[in-house]
This record gives structure tokens, sequence and C-alpha cells, in this order.
């Protein structure tokens, strides 16, 4: 295990903990997620129930021999939150969904690298936005989030070598009017390298 790790965290489930809410149309847009990553981004709470419906669809579009579950799956409706964990726990049963690769180190890294990929490019995009964590009633400045970048790479747990060389730089950084541009340079840097550890693993 590489030094940059935190091995004792790896199997650690994120939690979201800045509420970010990222549309499935920004994941598919970025990058890919099957339905073992999907399931990760369920336990974490970086995906909503409802994007299993929004893949159902997809799937059972180019796929006539998709199984009833699938279709059943697509055929809900947004709202119908609960009928869609059923079919997901209908899925996990049918193999399509492996419930056990939450223990497996490997893929919990690489899950965590795309998520964490996807979480800051969401962010960097429009950081006024989109920066809105759990308990601040009005919207943060623009300069406000270095911090809430610090936040979202340890809630990963520090899964790849930017990520702990971008943490680091979070950490000693004071954003300023004057010097936001050096940072969001930085960010691109960061965002760069990670989508390179990412499509090594798609």
């Amino acid at each position: 295990m590489k030094d940059y790790q935190l091995e004792e965290f790896i199997l650690d489930m994120p939690e979201n903990s800045l509420n970010l809410n990222i549309p499935y149309a920004f994941f598919t847009e970025h990058t890919t997620l099957n339905w073992n990553e999907l399931y990760f981004g369920f336990k974490s709470q970086y995906v909503s129930i409802n994007y299993a419906i929004e893949k159902a669809v997809s799937v059972v579009s180019i796929n006539d021999s998709a199984s009833n579950t699938l279709f059943e799956l697509a055929s809900l409706f947004k709202d119908e939150e609960d009928l869609a964990k059923k079919y997901i726990n209908d899925l996990i049963e049918e193999k399509i969904i492996d419930s056990t690769l939450l223990e497996n180190k490997q893929f919990m890294i690489d899950c965590k690298n795309k998520y964490l990929y996807i979480a800051l490019l969401w962010l960097y995009q429009d950081p006024k936005k989109n920066n809105h964590p759990k308990g601040y009633e009005n919207s943060l400045e623009e300069i406000d989030y270095s911090t809430k970048v610090y936040d979202v790479i340890w809630d990963f747990k520090v899964p790849s070598i930017p990520a702990r060389d971008f943490r680091y730089f979070t950490m000693s950084f004071e954003v300023t009017e004057k010097n936001q541009e050096l940072f969001l340079n930085r960010w691109y840097q960061f965002l760069e390298e990670q989508k390179q550890i990412v499509e090594k693993n798609i």
C-alpha cells in the first residue's frame, strides 16, 4: 500500500458532508458509472436513488434482453424512491450489483478517485452556484471554496497522490480576491492529474 493512501480509512465510506447535489447527467458527461460504482454512490450519498432509475432507462433503451428488474426500475417515476430501493436489492440478488465490492480495497480506491474527480470538477465549474454545504443558510462567497475543497478531499480520505498534494496546498493557501486565479489554476492542474488516474481505470 502506497504511503499517500490512508490505509486504515480505505474501506470507510464517504458521507458527502457538503451535501453536494451533482446531476446524473454531469456524471455521464464526464465519466462512466457501472452498476457497482453507482451503488457506491448510493451508499456514500453522492448520488440519489433516482439515478438508478435514469441508468435503468438508458440500459433498457439499448438492450431488449435486459432483466425484468431493470425494465420495472426504468418504469418508475422519480418520486417512487421507496420502490427503487426494493429493485436495487433485487439487482443485488440477481448479481447485477455486487455489494461485497464495498469490502474490496482496490474497488473502493477506484470509486473514491472517480467520485472525488467528479465532485471537485462540479465545484470548479461553478463554485458560487454549486458550493452549498449543509448548515449554511446563505450562499458562500466564491473565495470561500478553498476550505470546502479541503473538506471534499478529506471526505474521500485522500485516495491519490494528486489529492494528497492538492490537499496540502489548500491547507496552506488562503484564497483572496487577488490570488484566487492562482488557486483556480492549481485546482485545474489537480483535475487534469486526477482525470488521468480515473481514465486508467475505466
